[in-house]
């Protein structure tokens, strides 16, 4: 993924969490609910594991299986709404937006750029920069190891979820 497009995507989750008032650890029922969605179980087991639907010209639904772990299905959610924002240009790209039928669908696997991308934002909005820097400072020792399962505690993510966010940003090089 382009450095520009990494930028673009941590400045549009920054620009999400102030105008909708979004705070550490993330709530979705709230946040989903806030945009005009809702999400919606899809039982266990299958593929894909978490899917966006767009549901009316304003609405959407992010549907995801229920046997994931909850930090996994929240990392699902906000990875659909990477997709939702970045690839369907939901309050975003008005154009986009309308160009989608009701019921496209971005559902979640495979390893495309978009998906990459798709995750880059889920990361941002998990784990904001700023945010992630700073807790990751608190939480290393003198021997300047950072304890990272506190950090992936404290944003409720998988520790390979912080792991990956603290190598994106150059914090970790292993």
């Amino acid at each position: 993924m382009r450095q520009a497009m990494k930028k673009w995507i941590e400045d549009l989750t920054v620009a999400i969490r102030r105008e909708y008032n979004v705070t550490t650890p993330v709530d979705f029922d709230a946040l989903v609910k806030f945009l005009g969605g809702e999400i919606k179980n899809a039982g266990s087991g299958g593929d894909p594991e978490a899917a966006i639907i767009k549901t009316g010209e304003n609405s959407f639904c992010i549907v995801i299986r229920e046997d994931k772990p909850e930090n996994r299905k929240r990392f699902s959610k906000a990875h659909e709404l990477g997709h939702l924002f970045v690839h369907m240009g939901f309050q975003l790209d008005e154009d986009l937006w309308k160009s989608m039928p009701i019921g496209a669908t971005y559902p979640r696997f495979g390893n495309s750029e978009e998906e990459r991308e798709a995750h880059y934002f889920a990361a941002a909005l998990l784990m904001p920069k700023n945010e992630f820097l700073s807790k990751c400072n608190e939480e290393t020792n003198v021997a300047q190891e950072c304890d990272l399962q506190a950090v992936a505690e404290y944003f409720e993510v998988s520790y390979d979820a912080a792991l990956n966010r603290g190598k994106d940003l150059g914090v970790f090089s292993w």
